[in-house]
């Protein structure tokens, strides 16, 4: 399978986030913050990506930390 330049970075910047994500407590977490800090145009944005990547919200995602994911295919159960 090959993978485009903008996939890579999409990837790479949302391993990064989430890798931010799981050192925080829920309650600290700003969403605008969020997409702001790691390139992304404004919080639709960041939702549609990861949504599109991995199949869950932001919020979603960071109830459910124990999840295993990988940015490449997607959440792992």
């Amino acid at each position: 399978m090959s993978v485009t330049l903008k996939q890579c970075q999409t990837m790479n910047k949302l391993e990064a986030m989430l890798e931010y994500l799981y050192q925080r407590d829920i309650a600290d977490i700003d969403w605008a913050d969020i997409a702001m800090r790691f390139g992304f145009s404004d919080q639709p944005h960041l939702i549609r990506t990861l949504k599109k990547q991995i199949g869950l919200t932001p919020q979603h995602y960071a109830k459910q930390r124990g999840l295993t994911i990988d940015v490449y295919s997607g959440v792992q159960t």
